[in-house]
């Protein structure tokens, strides 16, 4: 009898339409936030994209402390660019991109030499050559740094 009831309730509920059905039992708990983000809704903005303005003020807040940083290395460039006008704030920008830019250069031209040190055993000789000074020959070009950069799962003797 009662295998007969519940499927005659189960099929009741399958049947019947969501306004018949009551109403749903709401969440034991629900984290704060869920509350905040109703009221926020209501009073404030009803059709904001939270997780893009959270995840845009996270980032503006990073950059704003690199440019604090920025302020903090170099004495005087907060006053240049409050009293300079948008061309020269804009020179500015150009300059200091220059400068890292060719930071990064220097820094990769001096690892060059670096990596053969690091990827050639002590005392050993390499055939071909890798030159120190120039990157021309490497990467798969080259027997030993092409097998460096080859899959573990492939064997670079058999590819050759």
């Amino acid at each position: 009898m009662d295998d007969d009831n519940s499927s005659s309730n189960e099929s009741r509920k399958r049947g019947s339409s969501a306004l018949q059905l009551g109403p749903r039992k709401r969440a034991l708990k629900s984290d704060p936030l869920v509350s905040h983000g109703r009221h926020f809704g209501r009073t404030v903005f009803a059709l904001c994209n939270y997780p893009s303005l959270l995840t845009n003020v996270v980032r503006e807040r990073r950059e704003h402390l690199v440019f604090e940083r920025l302020l903090d290395s170099y004495p005087g460039l907060l006053e240049r660019l409050r009293e300079g006008s948008e061309e020269e704030v804009l020179h500015v920008g150009e300059l200091i991109s220059k400068g890292a830019s060719a930071a990064r250069g220097e820094d990769t031209k001096s690892l060059k030499p670096m990596v053969i040190d690091w990827i050639v055993p002590a005392g050993e000789l390499v055939l071909p050559p890798l030159p120190r000074n120039s990157k021309i020959g490497r990467g798969f070009n080259h027997p030993l740094t092409g097998q460096l950069l080859c899959p573990a799962e492939l064997d670079w003797n058999d590819a050759e």
